[in-house]
């Protein structure tokens, strides 16, 4: 199990970056570690295809024997080393980058880390991938991810822009074989439906919550904010509206994976205080199982 970093306590954005990139190197290390321990048929495994050697690209993969007998260098690909184009849509909705009434961090932020671990798995993998916010150019590299970083942690300061979101979310992924989105989706789910008209196949949909948005653990005077009716909402006595709250996100939440479902769209939900890694194993699979 890998523990949370000291995350909470870094308030600089720079203190942030350096603490996300390395909890996610660390997360993503775990991972791979976790499945090299797995007989798994396919990873690094099935011949795909001889490509030739682009220029600049590691001496080291160059498949000798078959360059031998041609002029040219050859690298040998195997079938899930070859480049899948990736988009990451991390949504900073006021209600992803608020601080939490149970935790001193943001499920946008959370978030971040996500997205940031997944890119170093993803470029183990020599896959591309981008994010809404950050640099629209496919890349792999450490420097890329570090600056997708970066965008990411800027995002939470702006107003959050949802024409512009979705316009630039369906570009990116009309380029790519799979679209993350990654939200609480605490939201009208008409809009995420017309959304998700727009990209096609191969979507996740990845749910960040906090816990109390799960067990409404509050008491006496509260401004809630989160679902429908009761949206910026003042309570002297919260726990009168407890019943109300859990019945409105038992039903989204039943609403939201309905929609996932008739659209083929994965879903996950991650509670933020929970271990990262199991979560993400999780994902990788339900990629797997979808051929995603």
């Amino acid at each position: 199990m890998v523990s949370t970093p000291l995350l909470n306590k870094a308030h600089s954005k720079a203190e942030q970056l350096k603490a996300i990139v390395s909890f996610a190197q660390t997360i993503a290390s775990t991972i791979l570690h976790g499945y090299h321990k797995r007989k798994r048929a396919g990873v690094g495994s099935d011949f795909w295809q001889f490509r030739n050697l682009i220029d600049g690209e590691d001496h080291t993969h160059i498949d000798w024997r078959k360059s031998a007998r041609s002029d040219n260098y050859f690298i040998r690909e195997h079938e899930l080393e070859s480049s899948r184009k990736i988009c990451f849509g991390l949504k900073a909705t006021q209600s992803m980058t608020q601080c939490a009434v149970s935790s001193n961090t943001t499920k946008h932020l959370r978030g971040i880390l996500i997205v940031a671990a997944l890119s170093y798995l993803l470029k183990n993998s020599q896959d591309l991938f981008v994010a809404v916010g950050s640099d629209p150019s496919f890349k792999q590299s450490n420097a890329h991810i570090e600056t997708l970083v970066s965008d990411l942690i800027e995002l939470q300061d702006k107003e959050f822009d949802s024409k512009q979101f979705e316009t630039s979310l369906a570009l990116l992924s009309s380029k790519s074989k799979t679209t993350f989105i990654v939200s609480d989706f605490f939201e009208d789910l008409d809009n995420l439906e017309t959304s998700l008209k727009k990209l096609g196949s191969n979507i996740v949909l990845i749910q960040i919550i906090d816990r109390s948005e799960l067990e409404f653990p509050f008491k006496g005077a509260l401004k809630f904010e989160a679902l429908d009716n009761l949206e910026g909402q003042e309570f002297l006595k919260v726990e009168s509206i407890k019943d109300t709250y859990l019945e409105a996100f038992d039903h989204h939440q039943e609403q939201l994976q309905k929609l996932a479902k008739r659209y083929n769209a994965i879903f996950m939900q991650h509670v933020s205080d929970e271990d990262i890694v199991p979560f993400l194993f999780e994902v990788i699979e339900r990629m797997n199982d979808h051929g995603v």
